[in-house]
């Protein structure tokens, strides 16, 4: 139990009543009668507080969250108990975060439901804990406040920003891919999948030659190669101290990170194999996986 406002200034009022006995003896037994039956409404006031029933409190947190993003926490309370309660909420978030509109008093109506909603802002990756809800009550008369705690123990991951990726998703949709410095060009005699035939050219180096083509046609037709399209990427990451410099409010790894995770989902809609490997640290290896799908395995290999 911790006292109130109103308690605090009732003792003191009382005290500097005491000064009024001090000089008139005559006012002595007024005095402690005034002090004993403060004293017992205080006594029956945390009495009540403790005898009031916890309300219940439902946390509502996104499925996952990403690095940076600003997100929306919604705590659901239901008061038990036919009288209103004035409440102050608190939730213990993870250190790694950062949070806005907390702490936070709200009045309870009976037999209603009261959402509180807070922004939380996540500056690190990984799986975090959020603790109970910490509460506290006020009393009847309000000269105390009872802590408590509500609610259950939740567990949320945070992932790396996937906003760039959504962005190119949809700038892929509307074929704008021009506006993220993607440039589609065809490279031709550079590779070793066969593409097509066509007359021959002044400059064909004479192995591109098709000779039963151009004996059948009677003319000289050339081979035409394209880029291998079937390739096996792997993105190597470095997991060294120097990674964790800061650059704006992400580190050079994560920097680095969204760049992967964006590079790959170019890739896979290629139709290469993505594979991924870690070094100068925590050594991780994912072997190269063609398909789209890869995208949501990835940021559950990678998020911590």
């Amino acid at each position: 139990m911790i006292p109130a406002r109103r308690l605090l200034a009732g003792f003191l009022s009382l005290a500097l009543a005491g000064l009024g006995p001090a000089l008139r003896p005559d006012l002595g037994p007024l005095w402690w009668g005034g002090l004993t039956l403060f004293g017992l409404l205080a006594l029956g006031d945390a009495i009540l507080s403790r005898l009031r029933p916890v309300p219940d409190v439902d946390r509502r947190l996104p499925g996952s969250l990403a690095l940076g993003v600003i997100d929306t926490v919604t705590l659901q309370l239901r008061p038990v108990g036919r009288f209103p309660l004035t409440v102050r909420i608190h939730d213990h978030y993870p250190a790694s975060m950062e949070a806005t509109d907390l702490p936070c008093q709200v009045r309870l109506p009976p037999g209603g439901q009261t959402a509180i909603r807070y922004r939380i802002r996540p500056l690190q990756r990984g799986s975090f804990v959020f603790p109970r809800v910490q509460l506290r009550l006020r009393s009847p008369l309000g000269l105390w406040w009872r802590d408590c705690r509500a609610g259950t123990t939740d567990t949320v991951r945070v992932y790396p920003n996937f906003a760039a990726v959504a962005r190119y998703t949809l700038l892929a949709a509307d074929h704008r891919l021009s506006q993220m410095g993607i440039r589609k060009r065809r490279r031709r005699g550079e590779g070793q999948d066969f593409h097509q035939l066509r007359e021959y050219r002044q400059g064909d180096p004479l192995r591109q030659i098709d000779w039963k083509a151009s004996s059948r046609l009677r003319r000289l037709i050339s081979r035409e190669y394209q880029e291998e399209r079937d390739q096996e990427i792997v993105f190597l990451l470095d997991c060294g101290y120097r990674m964790l410099a800061q650059d704006d409010d992400l580190s050079h790894f994560d920097h680095s990170l969204n760049a992967i995770l964006l590079l790959t989902y170019v890739a896979l809609r290629q139709g290469d194999g993505v594979g991924f490997a870690t070094f100068s640290g925590e050594n991780r290896w994912l072997p190269p996986i063609k398909g789209i799908g890869l995208i949501n395995h990835l940021f559950n290999q990678l998020y911590d």
